[in-house]
């Protein structure tokens, strides 16, 4: 197994991006142990904070289990594997601005109907799922919690055909997320524009809840189309 040398220690995106490589390409397969954190050091050239970074990261994306004790190896997710979904296959094959741009008109839409159509248990199950966030202490936490939220608007619409399309965008996008969700304050800014939202769809101003979920989603969006960046910089310093 051999990686190349990684030059810029500051971000563990290339260490991601290799590894995924090589999967996709063979080199590595599901089930195979990866190199201890020591020697991954030694064969990317950066420090360990990297690696570690990197190996969770890997882990959020279904990529990587680590297994106490025993080690960490490759495998692959229920959800990456699953191939059940003809409205994700077909999705996965569109532009990804395309699809952020689908889920902003979509999710403007849910906090609009939420508004109208909310009562006390859907606010509850809101509530109860921005608090998890708050209180989260690591990414993936983090990242669930974010992901129940946007669930639970969705379900409080009522609306079964914007719920099972806002499953498959929220899950596709849900792996980039992560890098863009490392940083506390787009966290913390995640969170106060989550409680607008339902404060807003609370008091039944849909209007308004509909503007806050957009400053919220594009809050995010900036930060994501920033890492795709930062990626495709890596993916021509590589080549």
């Amino acid at each position: 197994m051999v990686f190349e040398t990684i030059q810029r220690s500051t971000t563990p995106l290339m260490i991601v991006n290799q590894i995924r490589k090589h999967l996709e390409t063979g080199k590595l397969k599901i089930g195979d142990r990866l190199p201890s954190e020591r020697e991954l050091c030694k064969m990317f050239g950066v420090g360990r904070s990297s690696v570690r970074e990197a190996i969770r990261a890997l882990v959020v994306m279904g990529n990587l289990e680590v297994i106490q004790g025993k080690g960490t190896f490759l495998c692959q997710s229920e959800e990456a594997s699953d191939q059940s979904s003809l409205l994700e296959k077909a999705m996965a094959a569109l532009p990804f601005f395309d699809l952020m741009e689908a889920r902003e008109i979509l999710e403007i839409k849910v906090v609009q109907l939420a508004a109208e159509r909310v009562d006390k248990a859907d606010i509850l199950r809101i509530h109860k799922a921005i608090n998890r966030m708050a209180e989260s202490t690591d990414v993936k936490t983090f990242l669930n919690a974010d992901l129940d939220f946007h669930n639970a608007l969705t379900e409080s619409t009522g609306n079964l055909v914007i719920r099972e399309m806002m499953k498959v965008i929220t899950r596709m996008l849900y792996k980039d997320s992560y890098f863009v969700a490392i940083s506390v304050d787009t966290r913390e800014n995640s969170i106060n524009t989550a409680r607008q939202i339902v404060q807003c769809v609370a008091r039944g101003e849909a209007e308004k809840a509909g503007e806050a979920m957009r400053v919220h989603l594009r809050a995010v969006d900036a930060k994501l189309k920033d890492f795709i960046a930062e990626t495709a910089k890596g993916g021509k310093a590589e080549a």
